[in-house]
């Protein structure tokens, strides 16, 4: 039986960075936020654009699929591929890994298709990201430690190296997390298992200040019904029901009747 869960998300704010000063990571996480709102923006952009393009030349031509459509306007399998070998020519993506830099892309897609509906027919604006926009985290980058620190892998290779990062995880900024509220009992019950951690992301609100927004799966939890427990309920005039329960001396009713 596949166990079910619930996903949730806890807002952590992030205390200080560990591997480096503030002022390194604020300077480098702080233009890669600004240039990946950019580039979102463009993503969003390119989606609403190649959409509108394809119905018209449906309306005059016939339906045809998305692979052919990519195939013969842009020369790529899908138009994903398209928008990420554009965004990777453009200037802002210069120091943006390459997964994360997919992976904003592929949120700029989904926010659109979220509000496909409504755009297309005039009826909502195009979505824009602005600089308080949440941006990736992947759920196997973070490597939440017990001591209540995580990696955000916000650099190249080349960035990490001009900064004189090394070793393993040179690519990822190691933060410490808040522990107020909830926060160390979820991050807890991720260290020991009964959370399972799920892709999150990051943000810098418009104060300057950052958070881990954490995703995670917490299990359902399963309610035994009794088979054997019965209730009956009979519907009156001057109560409404008259509920009872098998094994139970309590009656229980509920007022009402007819008006």
């Amino acid at each position: 039986m596949t166990k079910k869960y619930n996903v949730l998300t806890y807002k952590i704010p992030i205390i200080k960075p560990i591997s480096t000063d503030w002022k390194t990571f604020g300077k480098i996480s702080g233009d890669l936020i600004y240039n990946a709102i950019k580039l979102m923006n463009e993503a969003i952009r390119m989606h609403y654009v190649n959409i509108q393009d394809k119905y018209e030349y449906e309306r005059e031509h016939g339906r045809i699929s998305a692979r052919e459509w990519c195939m013969e306007k842009y020369g790529a399998a899908s138009f994903s591929t398209h928008i990420n070998r554009t965004l990777k020519t453009r200037g802002e993506a210069k120091n943006i890994p390459g997964d994360l830099l997919y992976r904003i892309a592929r949120q700029a897609v989904d926010t659109f298709n979220t509000n496909a509906r409504e755009v297309l027919a005039n009826n909502a604006s195009l979505p824009t990201f602005r600089r308080d926009q949440p941006i990736p985290a992947p759920a196997r980058s973070l490597g939440i430690t017990e001591n209540y620190t995580c990696f955000l892998p916000f650099m190249t290779r080349e960035l990490a190296q001009e900064y004189g990062f090394k070793g393993r995880r040179m690519q990822s900024f190691e933060v410490q997390l808040g522990t107020k509220g909830n926060a160390k009992m979820i991050l807890d019950r991720i260290l020991d298992g009964t959370y399972k951690l799920a892709d999150s992301k990051v943000q810098r609100d418009k104060k300057g200040k950052w958070y881990l927004l954490l995703t995670y799966k917490q299990p359902k939890k399963e309610r035994a019904l009794d088979v054997d427990k019965i209730m009956g309920i009979d519907l009156g005039i001057v109560n409404a029901a008259t509920i009872a329960i098998a094994g139970e001396r309590k009656v229980y009713t509920i007022k009402g009747g007819r008006d």
